[in-house]
C-alpha cells in the first residue's frame, strides 16, 4: 500500500498506521521526495503470528455449585489472549428457534405421522417457552395445535384409531400409539386436546393391548410384543398405566429391536416389582454406549432405518436414563449427543425433531 502523507519542515517523528492481510515474507519501502529529489530505503518484514498459547476445557454439569483453579504463569504476557467462560442453564435455545423455523416453512402433509410429529414439536416447544421463559415472536401454540389436533380428529375411525391417510377406513395401530404419545404431550403442555377423542383412542390402545392378532398381518411373536409395548407406553402416557402382558414381552426382550428394547427397560423402571429386570437392562443398554470425555452415545447396527434412526435410538437412551435419575454427567453426555446429530440447525427428518425435543424436555 502507498501512503503519501504531507511531511513538515524540522526533524519530527511520525506514526504511519499500517494494515497486515496476510502473514508471511514481505518488504516495506519509504521514499522521501522534494520537489525533483528523492531519497528513501527499503527494509524486510517478516509478519507471523504472536506466539499465544490457547486450551479448552470441558468441565460438564453440575445441579449445585463448582470450584475450578485456574493457574497463570507470571511469565505470562497478559496483553493478549485471554480467558472465556461459558455458562448455561440449558443447551437449548439455537435449536429450538430451528425447530419452529421447520414448522413455519414445510407445507402440511395430511398423513397421520406428519401430523402427531408437528404436534410433538409444538407442545415441546410450549413446554419449553413455558418453563424456561423463552420467546418466540412469530410461535402461536394455541392456534397451531389446534389446528394439528382437528387434523388428527379427521382421521380417526370409528374404533378409536387413527388411519395413515384422509379416506383410510382402518386404523394404523403402530402410529395409532404415537400419536396418543402427541396428544398426551400435547395435555401436558397445557393445550387444548378433546376428551372425546382421547377416551376413543384409549379405548383402542387397551383392545390393542389385549389382541394385537385382531391385526391379520401381526401374527409373529415380535409383532404382538412390540404393538403392547408401544400401546402401553402411550397408554401410560394418557394416563393409564398397566402391566398387562409385561411378563410376555419381557421373556421375548431378546427378540425387540434396541429401541423397543431401551422403551421396555424405561417402562419396567417404573413398576417396583421389575426393577432388578429394569437394572439388569439398563446395565446392558449402557455397556453399547461409547463415552468420551464429552459425548456419549449409542451405538447402533447401521441397517437400521427410520424407526429407529441414530437419533431415535439416542433420544430414547437419553429418556431411559433421565427417568431412571442416572448421574448428571452420563446425562449431560447423551444430550450433548443428541444436539450433535442436527444437521444445518436440525435433525434430518419430523420423526426425528419430534423424538428429539421430547427426550430434551425430559431432559
Amino acid at each position: 500500500t502507498t501512503l503519501t502523507p504531507a511531511i513538515e519542515a524540522g526533524t519530527r517523528a511520525y506514526r504511519i498506521p499500517m494494515i497486515a492481510t496476510g502473514l508471511g515474507a514481505t518488504r516495506v519501502r519509504f521514499t522521501t521526495r522534494l520537489g525533483a529529489l528523492s531519497d528513501g530505503f527499503e527494509v524486510p518484514l517478516e509478519l507471523h503470528t504472536l506466539p499465544i498459547t490457547e486450551q479448552a476445557v470441558e468441565v460438564g454439569a453440575t445441579a449445585d455449585s463448582v470450584k475450578i483453579p485456574i493457574a497463570v504463569d507470571p511469565k505470562v504476557n497478559t496483553s493478549l489472549g485471554g480467558l472465556d467462560v461459558e455458562l448455561a442453564s440449558i443447551l437449548l435455545p439455537e435449536f429450538t428457534a430451528r425447530a419452529k423455523a421447520d414448522l413455519d416453512e414445510d407445507e402440511d402433509l395430511p398423513f397421520l405421522e406428519p401430523i402427531a410429529s408437528q404436534l410433538l414439536i409444538t407442545a415441546n416447544m410450549q413446554i419449553l417457552a413455558s418453563r424456561y421463559g423463552q420467546i418466540y415472536p412469530d410461535f402461536h401454540p394455541v392456534a397451531a395445535a389446534a389446528h394439528d389436533v382437528e387434523r388428527l380428529l379427521k382421521l380417526q375411525v370409528a374404533d378409536g384409531g387413527f388411519a395413515t391417510w384422509p379416506g383410510e377406513k382402518i386404523s394404523d395401530p403402530w402410529v395409532s400409539a404415537y400419536a396418543g404419545e402427541a396428544l398426551a404431550r400435547t395435555q401436558s403442555a397445557g393445550l387444548a386436546v378433546d376428551p372425546a377423542m382421547l377416551a376413543r383412542l384409549r379405548a383402542y390402545l387397551t383392545k390393542v393391548i389385549a389382541d394385537p392378532t385382531r391385526f391379520k398381518w401381526c401374527y409373529a411373536v415380535t409383532c404382538v410384543d412390540e404393538l403392547r409395548l408401544r400401546s402401553l407406553l402411550a397408554l401410560a402416557d394418557l394416563g393409564e398405566q398397566r402391566n398387562d402382558f409385561l411378563s410376555d414381552i419381557y421373556d421375548e426382550r431378546d427378540a425387540l429391536d434396541e429401541v423397543d428394547t431401551i422403551k421396555l427397560a424405561r417402562y419396567l423402571s417404573r413398576f417396583p416389582a421389575w426393577k432388578t429386570q429394569a437394572d439388569a437392562m439398563a446395565a446392558k443398554i449402557q455397556e453399547s454406549i461409547y463415552e468420551t470425555g464429552r459425548n456419549a452415545t449409542l451405538n447402533l447396527p447401521d441397517e437400521w432405518g427410520w424407526l429407529s434412526s441414530p437419533t431415535i435410538g439416542q433420544s430414547e437412551a437419553l429418556r431411559l436414563f433421565v427417568e431412571r435419575r442416572a448421574p448428571a454427567e452420563l446425562q449431560d453426555k447423551l444430550a450433548r449427543t443428541v444436539i450433535a446429530q442436527r444437521v444445518r440447525g436440525s435433525w434430518p427428518e419430523y420423526y426425528d425433531n419430534a423424538a428429539a425435543l421430547t427426550a430434551l424436555v425430559d431432559y
